[in-house]
């Protein structure tokens, strides 16, 4: 394996906590297969931080991986800072990436404009996510997570997509079989909401992987 990961995190934000053990197992993963990862947190998760590592090209970044609030139009993260935003950003700071972002909205506007702009395949939601309890969160946080496994394990983005899909649906049916059919209910539009270029081609292409 070759190439660096570039891993945004709004750890000053509460209400995300729920997503730092599965991060946290995902970089290390990544580790053990020999990807150097960077990661960028508290206030270093910052578009004047982020964005100048991931348009040089000697740091050979081929993933981004963040969680974080979102917008249309946006990712955010300290303070709810946008990290990334169109027409804010140089076309080489996703040029040959996969991109992945854990968080509302993104995949609306923002995750067809990085492609349009060189990204090879992007991960992300194209509505509010939302849960109704700190399990629900949980399981979104590791469905979610893997994305990321599976393109760390050299996986495409089709098989990527794959593994979330049985993720959420097996989390799905364990929530409704232990009587929480809110929390179904609340992974169910997650899930629904779910881009990737194997729900449309403006979200890359499906073949892509990390090495």
């Amino acid at each position: 394996m070759s190439g660096t990961v570039l891993a945004i995190e709004a750890t000053d934000q509460p209400e995300f906590a729920g997503a730092w053990q599965y991060r946290n197992g995902v970089i290390t993963l990544l580790n053990q297969q020999g990807y150097g990862v960077t990661v960028e947190d508290g206030t270093n998760a910052v578009s004047e931080v982020v964005s100048p590592i991931a348009a040089d090209p000697t740091q050979n970044i081929t993933f981004i991986s963040g969680v974080g609030h979102g917008t249309a139009n946006s990712f955010l993260g300290f303070a709810r800072q946008p990290v990334f935003q169109i027409n804010q950003y140089d076309p080489e700071v996703v040029e040959n990436k996969i991109i992945h972002l854990t968080s509302c909205d993104t995949g609306d506007s923002l995750g067809p404009d990085f492609v349009q702009n060189g990204c090879i395949a992007f991960f992300g939601y194209s509505s509010l996510v939302s849960w109704n309890d700190d399990t629900t969160a949980a399981g979104w946080f590791e469905c979610d997570a893997a994305i990321d496994v599976v393109l760390a394990n050299g996986g495409s983005a089709q098989d990527a997509h794959g593994a979330a899909v049985k993720a959420f649906s097996d989390k799905i049916n364990a929530l409704r079989n232990a009587n929480n059919g809110a929390g179904a209910d609340c992974l169910e539009a997650i899930l629904s909401c779910l881009c990737s270029p194997v729900i449309d081609p403006k979200y890359g292409r499906t073949d892509a992987t990390l090495t």
